[in-house]
């Protein structure tokens, strides 16, 4: 491996920020590179997801989420399910790492300064994969654009 070396001193989060460029606040396509389940601190399960966006020059952003197993959290649950094609999982009340890992999902991040933790990307949603949107649509659920034409049998060709 060859680099350019450079003095630690000269190092500065300014700096790291400046050659690995952050997301903009938004909306993106992510996959989960990775799930574990775990414990919060609080004592409740969570699965920890690393989402990776691979961006137009090619770079990797990895973004840290958490998904908790309690009442209060449940809306990112269902959300994540929602959009990573789970909701049978979802509607059992057991998610695994397993089902999360490689899932493909539409979510939201925003930049969130903290001085305790640095500043980093939050997700703030997640949405409905494309796929689910389809279903919804087919199922009847989603709003027409257009009235629906009337046809009768004199219109039909054959």
């Amino acid at each position: 491996m060859q680099f350019n070396p450079v003095d630690p001193s000269e190092m500065s989060s300014g700096q790291t920020a400046k050659e690995f460029p952050k997301l903009a606040d938004g909306t993106y396509q992510f996959v989960v590179a990775s799930a574990e389940e775990r414990i919060a601190k609080s004592g409740n399960e969570m699965i920890q997801l690393v989402l990776e966006h691979t961006d137009q020059d090619g770079r990797i952003h990895k973004v840290w989420d958490y998904l908790v197993g309690t009442e209060a959290a449940a809306w990112k649950t269902y959300q994540f399910c929602k959009a990573a094609n789970l909701m049978a999982e979802y509607e059992a009340g057991r998610l695994g790492e397993n089902d999360c890992t490689g899932a493909i999902v539409r979510a939201t991040v925003k930049l969130e300064v903290s001085e305790q933790y640095g500043d980093r990307l939050r997700v703030s949603g997640y949405e409905p994969s494309q796929a689910a949107r389809t279903e919804a649509a087919v199922a009847g659920h989603a709003p027409s654009s257009a009235p629906a034409a009337e046809i009768s049998d004199d219109d039909i060709p054959f």
